[in-house]
């Protein structure tokens, strides 16, 4: 009778850890089954607007000298003589960052390509690759790398980007 009693406590331990296990593997997945970085995708496929950047510069061409850059909406066209850039990430692993002048003329059409690796965004194109840590929330995404923002020769200045959602890309 006791080693009934034991095996009965045993599988309804097993069973309690199991039915556990399941119930936390079903929490961490969002309710439409996608995983995380699938979920990540298809938040970040779409056309993006450039409306703010921070750029803390460490050491402007290596000397002491360091400063912020810092420019939001409202102020773009004024302090950065051109027109905000829209980036379409497109869903094939492709980009396209386009940015005009004051004046609509074209100034930066670079295209490339982009993966999430976790929390990051990868861009790579012709001039280089890029990871910034991302993070999206309500149509408004934020960026975050080291660049060499000074042409010093060193990733030491410290640039935020937030962009705004414009809508889906189709190509």
């Amino acid at each position: 009778m006791r080693i009934v009693l034991i095996l009965g406590l045993v599988l309804l331990g097993i069973a309690c850890q199991s039915q556990n296990k399941k119930g936390s593997q079903e929490d961490s997945q969002p309710d439409n089954g996608l995983s995380f970085l699938e979920e990540q995708e298809q938040l970040i496929v779409g056309d993006w607007e450039s409306i703010a950047l921070e750029v803390r510069v460490r050491t402007y061409e290596n000397s002491d000298t360091s400063f912020l850059v810092e420019v939001d909406e409202h102020t773009w066209q004024m302090k950065m003589n051109v027109d905000p850039i829209i980036t379409s990430i497109f869903a094939e692993g492709t980009y396209r960052s386009v940015q005009n002048d004051v004046y609509g003329n074209t100034i930066l059409n670079t295209q490339g390509i982009w993966m999430l690796d976790s929390d990051s965004l990868v861009m790579e194109d012709d001039k280089g690759r890029y990871q910034y840590s991302m993070f999206i929330d309500q149509g408004i995404m934020e960026l975050k790398t080291y660049i060499d923002y000074d042409g010093d020769g060193r990733k030491d200045d410290f640039y935020i980007g937030k962009y705004r959602r414009l809508g889906s890309s189709k190509e």
